[in-house]
């Protein structure tokens, strides 16, 4: 199968739902993706916190890859339409063979949490995955103790298809 290259100019990379405003990453949201990324309670079932000097790292790469062409990666803020406050980042990661196949990630500040906001943003991430950057399936992992992450992904319409000691995989595939 041939891949297809997606380019960056051919996309809008923004889109609503009902509550929330999904749009890329910018420079004025580094103090939140810091704070994300360096909060030992978010972070614990994703990894070790980071430094902050990695979180500005990481950062200063997510707005990077966001300019690529083709793209390899999405991130993006998510903002409550509500407050205009950006409450949680959401990302999808082009499978590097097979660019019609992505992995997508979320992550959420205490604040937005309890609120259905994640089911709600990684739909409609899921939605823009397949309509507009034309993929045709999207993986999702979650560590085994995060019960949340699993319950998000499966009522966002995603299949449990693994499982090993540490680690559930998913795989939702457009119709």
């Amino acid at each position: 199968m041939q891949s297809k290259e997606i380019s960056v100019e051919n996309t809008m990379h923004s889109f609503e739902t009902e509550r929330l405003i999904i749009r890329l990453l910018e420079q004025g949201d580094r103090g939140f993706f810091v704070s994300l990324y360096t909060d030992p309670k978010i972070m614990r079932h994703i990894g070790e916190p980071f430094s902050d000097k990695k979180a500005h790292s990481s950062f200063k790469t997510a707005i990077k890859l966001n300019t690529e062409t083709p793209i390899k990666q999405l991130l993006w803020g998510i903002i409550d339409k509500s407050s205009k406050e950006i409450c949680g980042i959401q990302n999808l990661s082009l499978h590097y063979e097979d660019k019609r196949v992505a992995e997508a990630g979320l992550i959420l500040a205490r604040k937005a949490q309890g609120r259905f906001y994640p089911e709600e943003a990684l739909v409609g991430m899921v939605n823009y995955g397949f309509t507009q950057l034309g993929l045709s399936s999207i993986y999702a992992y979650s560590s085994v103790r995060n019960r949340a992450s699993k319950r998000v992904v499966t009522k966002a319409g995603f299949h449990q298809f693994d499982e090993t000691e540490s680690k559930i995989s998913f795989k939702i595939e457009s119709e």
